[in-house]
């Protein structure tokens, strides 16, 4: 049978204070109107790994509204791209550089809204390429595009291969509704 390749890491209940400590910050935002701000621009870059890291993702994770709200990087940095999916309310940060430059991608990332709905977003952000981050679950995920499709035992052989910040990953087992629809609205 086929499967879809949707690698998560979770790390029991330790998760959320890992993300505290590196950053992994929800931000609810009130709706700005059409002034962009910058919802991480006090974002610390303290106790950091050393080395290189191959993206971060920005997700307006709670009350996204298409083709209203917008993420954007306003800070060009010449190792790093940003591109906003606004179909999902993405913004993939891609490039190899250090923890330390992506927090100063990450402090220049700008939220923007042209819609009048007072709802507030909540807006989250982590390390890692197209990597996502849920407030509701603590997991990250990622999606892995596979042409002409892979064995469920493939799938779950790749995603334990796969390591996030220490955390082993494995293949994804969706577990209700809001889980199936961040993971289907989000990712691939």
């Amino acid at each position: 049978s086929q499967a879809p390749t949707i690698c998560d890491w979770y790390n029991g209940s330790s998760i959320r204070s890992w993300g505290v400590n590196r950053g992994i910050n929800n931000f609810y935002i009130q709706n700005p109107g059409q002034l962009a701000i910058y919802p991480f621009a006090q974002l610390t870059a303290n106790n950091l790994p050393a080395g290189t890291v191959d993206g971060a993702t920005v997700l307006i994770e709670v009350g996204f509204q298409r083709a209203q709200d917008v993420l954007d990087m306003a800070l060009p940095l010449s190792n790093i791209v940003a591109t906003f999916q606004p179909q999902s309310g993405l913004l993939l940060l891609t490039g190899n550089a250090t923890y330390v430059d992506y927090v100063t991608a990450l402090r220049a990332v700008t939220f923007q809204t042209f819609s009048t709905s007072t709802a507030p977003r909540m807006v989250t952000w982590s390390f890692h390429r197209e990597t996502i981050f849920s407030t509701s679950t603590y997991h990250y995920y990622r999606y892995f595009p596979v042409s002409g499709g892979i064995t469920w035992s493939a799938a779950d052989s790749n995603c334990r291969g796969l390591t996030v910040e220490g955390m082993q990953g494995y293949l994804t087992q969706l577990n209700g509704p809001e889980e199936a629809t961040l993971v289907s609205t989000k990712l691939g």
